[in-house]
């Protein structure tokens, strides 16, 4: 049987520190996904979702250092801020002659616009050109790249990026996609989910534990851009009679091979 064509898709880790009883800590926003929607849910997941066609073309020129970029990953940072927008609120984006993120202020303005998009009255390229926004593209870094196996049905081509939070911007779900929302300690998600609290599908759990290796945001982005990112397509093998799922052993994750068991017990 040929394999389905992945979609590229784009994902975005938000990060904040903050001050806790053991110190300082390292959160990444998370969502929790309607149980209506036929990927992941229910899980709890990183913002993002498809490259939609209006992620390309004139938005470009509302795109901060968009010639940096060509139209592809341009097209891959525009929908991972859309998609953060759209299921969260957070909007990664200035003013035009701006040098600071939209505000809270300016925040709750902008977010009737969200319920305007995801009720499809108008599209976020329209929103950004209708405000005259200019989009942070520049300060997403890629974190990972990851496609779905060649036996699934839907398949994904997603490029996830990390950046800094919004200071003063605030979180909330959509209550569509996303119904629930919360800022999460990376290797706390991961615990959760395998307690069985928490719903995490294997690339969201691996990508938390690549996270958890890192205690600030600095840290995490130096990593970061110090790749190389190296592609992670999941393959089965039968390893003396177990089959595993397995990665690219330069892929940067601390597992490679993982029992399926363990998997589908997660």
């Amino acid at each position: 049987m040929t394999a389905v064509e992945p979609k590229p898709a784009s994902t975005l880790l938000t990060l904040r520190e903050v001050t806790t009883d053991q110190g300082n800590q390292l959160q990444v926003f998370m969502i929790v996904r309607h149980k209506k929607i036929d990927f992941a849910s229910g899980a709890l997941v990183f913002p993002g979702g498809k490259v939609a066609e209006y992620d390309y073309g004139d938005i470009r020129k509302h795109c901060i250092q968009a010639d940096d970029f060509d139209d592809i990953e341009l097209a891959l940072r525009i929908a991972a801020i859309r998609e953060t927008f759209e299921e969260s609120g957070l909007l990664f984006a200035r003013n035009a002659n701006e040098d600071h993120y939209i505000e809270d202020n300016e925040q709750a303005h902008l977010r009737q616009y969200r319920d305007a998009i995801n009720a499809k009255e108008i599209t976020f390229a329209e929103f950004i050109q209708k405000e005259n926004l200019q989009l942070a593209v520049n300060t997403l870094i890629p974190f990972a790249h990851w496609v779905t196996p060649e036996m699934v049905p839907k398949r994904f081509d997603t490029h996830f990026y990390i950046t800094p939070a919004p200071a003063s911007q605030v979180a909330s779900p959509d209550g569509n996609e996303s119904v629930d929302a919360l800022w999460i300690e990376a290797n706390d998600a991961v615990q959760q989910g395998e307690e069985g609290k928490l719903t995490v599908i294997f690339p969201t759990r691996m990508n938390l534990q690549k996270l958890g290796n890192h205690a600030t945001i600095k840290d995490a982005i130096e990593s970061a851009k110090r790749g190389p990112i190296v592609t992670v397509e999941p393959w089965t093998e039968v390893i003396d009679g177990k089959t595993y799922m397995c990665i690219p052993k330069d892929a940067g994750y601390a597992e490679n091979q993982i029992p399926i068991e363990a998997i589908m017990q997660r």
